[in-house]
């Protein structure tokens, strides 16, 4: 079976969501290729300290002002409005990132943040194949949409599930 941990850069707990789940999948199932992922290194290397810098000095320097956003951001509708600003400016990390998955060909991803749940939504809505199980099983219909991508999992880091997340 093939896994694909997908996380990305944004404080330390997506990152040990993920290394925790590698760890844990590969003492169960040692047989297993697992690759894990982090998203940031599909960014530009401006792009990728403008991310991680600034998501960790927001949170440290000025902790209200990002519980702003949060709250701000977690409702469905704004949440939504939001992907749908993202779907139209395709970025080159989105890209290099669906090919990634693509060429792997993953039966499983674990993701532990919601941006590369965002680009497999993309990806599902579009029907995209990438599954090795789906290239495996011809489905047709509805059904094929549901069997184009591999089988997703959401990893909640936080208390709850933003709307991010659902979007």
């Amino acid at each position: 079976m093939r896994i694909l941990i997908a996380t990305m850069t944004a404080g330390g707990g997506h990152l040990a969501a993920a290394s925790a789940l590698e760890e844990a999948w590969r003492a169960l199932r040692p047989r297993d290729s697992i690759e894990r992922l982090d998203l940031l290194k599909f960014f530009s290397p401006l792009h990728r300290k403008i991310h991680s810098d600034g998501y960790v000095k927001l949170v440290e320097r000025a902790p209200e002002l990002w519980g702003m956003i949060f709250k701000k951001t977690d409702d469905p509708k704004v949440a939504r409005r939001l992907n749908k600003l993202q779907q139209l400016f395709p970025s080159r990390s989105r890209l290099r990132f669906a090919r990634h998955v693509k060429h792997f060909k993953p039966d499983v991803v674990l993701c532990t943040h919601y941006a590369p749940l965002e680009v497999l939504g993309q990806m599902r809505a579009r029907g995209v194949r990438l599954s090795s199980t789906a290239a495996r099983e011809p489905v047709v219909g509805v059904a094929a949409r549901s069997a184009a991508l591999p089988f997703v999992v959401s990893v909640v880091t936080d208390f709850e599930a933003h709307a991010l997340w659902m979007a």
